[in-house]
């Protein structure tokens, strides 16, 4: 079993304690039920989507079906951020410059050319890899003046291969500075 750490948070916004979750799931099933299921039913209980899904991923860390940071197809993602100066603008072309030497992403090629696209409130940088996993570099307005940049890679087979790419990324973010 795994403790949750996002339980404080769904406790205070359902005004329920976790074991009453827990009690609430198991009854209607949800050991045995698939995510997509479980999440359904606490949805029809009236709570809002967002925490939906985060009363049913913690329901199946607490039930040890998944671990923090596995998804429900069992790949796990992982994230890390960094706030610069500037626009957004400013920080995505800080990306793009701090990376456009590199062939090779600890090691592993890209399966296709980065693909960049634009909305009113985001720049995104996508990227598939050799390895089959997918690598996204969002930047947006964060402040007057500051960006936040969130790198995310999806479909990691496993926590190793997990914990190897996040210090491989935490690493090149923490060199990203757009001066």
């Amino acid at each position: 079993m795994t403790k949750p750490a996002n339980i404080p948070g769904i406790e205070k916004a359902t005004n329920k304690p976790w074991e009453e979750w827990v009690e609430i799931i198991d009854a209607f099933g949800g050991r045995e039920l698939p995510h997509k299921q479980i999440a359904e039913k606490v949805y029809a209980m009236g709570i809002d989507g967002w925490w939906t899904q985060s009363i049913t991923v913690a329901y199946e860390q607490h039930i040890g079906r998944r671990e923090p940071g596995q998804k429900n197809d069992g790949t796990y993602e992982l994230s890390v951020t960094k706030t610069l100066d500037g626009s957004r603008d400013d920080a995505m072309r800080a990306w793009e410059e701090h990376i456009k030497d590199l062939k090779k992403f600890n090691g592993i090629e890209p399966s296709d050319p980065p693909k960049v696209s634009t909305t009113d409130r985001w720049h995104h940088w996508t990227c598939s890899l050799a390895d089959e996993t997918r690598v996204t570099v969002d930047a947006w307005e964060k402040a007057p003046g500051k960006a936040g940049v969130a790198l995310t890679h999806t479909k990691l087979p496993s926590k190793e291969a997990k914990e190897m790419w996040h210090t491989y990324w935490k690493g090149l973010i923490d060199r990203l500075d757009n001066h």
